[in-house]
């Protein structure tokens, strides 16, 4: 069934994920006002109408999270006919108040023309902004940038330094950028460095990975399978690092949940699923604070997965 936008029905209920993903990884560490937060529920549950309009004054009145909400609803027509030039507009109003995925997508729609005058070194410009952030996706568009010379001047080592730091934060297109460039781990070693206080590959137990790990940070929840092979085979598939294998009980049965990784926020761990290798993502990767996986392995009737 399509509805009178344009969206069939699961086409809009993955629109409606992608923005309600963006307006959590991507905003701020500081909560939103109540008024910001009422146009989330009300987002959440599907009414669009009483989101937009309680997040359109708050956007004119200066509120950086709710510009760069109304800028994608405009830019998915999401509730609205798309409007790049409108969209465009948000997206400023908010990359000036340093939100860095405004930023990003505001440098997108200068390399892009969409909503602007095509102009590839405001992109870079903006790249640079959100890039100085961490922003991943950011990284690489900068590094692919310096890389061929579109919007600023050509630089190998620029490009390959950026390459890294956008790994490092978990964007897999920048690993087989720099395999590409001869600069990236063989194939069958690890994807990306999760962040610094990971462990590595050492065969240790799940009880002994998650103690050195801070419980207050998150982790990504990658599968789970009643055998602990289907975890072993994707682990060693992929050549993750940075993982765990922990046994859990759901419904009296003995389940095993991959972990990969431990990330400071949700917006580090949002940025590592969309770099991972696409059959990882289709899986949905679940970010999980790691204390809740603490308590969920810990509890009694368990075996620990070494």
């Amino acid at each position: 069934m399509i509805n009178r936008l344009g969206f069939t029905r699961s086409t809009r209920k993955k629109a409606l994920q992608l923005l309600w993903l963006m307006l959590i990884c991507n905003t701020p560490s500081h909560a939103g006002s109540p008024m910001f937060d009422a146009g989330q529920e009300a987002y959440l549950s599907g009414d669009i109408g009483t989101a937009l309009t309680l997040w359109t004054p708050l956007a004119r009145h200066g509120e950086a999270e709710a510009q760069f909400a109304l800028g994608t609803l405009y830019y998915g027509g999401i509730g609205v006919a798309v409007d790049l030039t409108e969209s465009s507009y948000w997206f400023l109003r908010a990359a000036e108040q340093g939100l860095a995925a405004a930023q990003y997508n505001l440098g997108n729609a200068y390399k892009r023309g969409e909503g602007v005058r095509k102009n590839l070194k405001r992109a870079v410009q903006w790249w640079t902004r959100a890039s100085d952030q961490g922003l991943a996706a950011a990284q690489f568009n900068l590094a692919t940038a310096y890389l061929d010379g579109s919007g600023a001047p050509r630089d190998l080592e620029k490009a390959r330094h950026l390459y890294r730091q956008s790994a490092d934060n978990g964007h897999y297109p920048a690993v087989q950028a720099l395999e590409r460039l001869g600069s990236a781990k063989k194939p069958g070693q690890a994807v990306a460095r999760a962040s610094s206080d990971s462990t590595g590959v050492d065969p240790i137990s799940c009880k002994e990975w998650l103690d050195r790990q801070n419980p207050g940070h998150f982790t990504l929840q990658l599968m789970s399978s009643t055998e602990r092979s289907d975890a072993q085979k994707i682990r060693d598939r992929h050549g993750l690092d940075h993982h765990a294998i922990c046994a859990y009980s759901q419904k009296g049965q003995q389940r095993y949940m991959l972990l990969y990784g431990a990330f400071a926020d949700t917006t580090t761990a949002q940025q590592a699923v969309s770099g991972l290798p696409a059959e990882l993502q289709r899986n949905k990767p679940w970010v999980r604070r790691i204390r809740t996986v603490s308590k969920q392995v810990s509890a009694p009737g368990k075996v620990d997965a070494p």
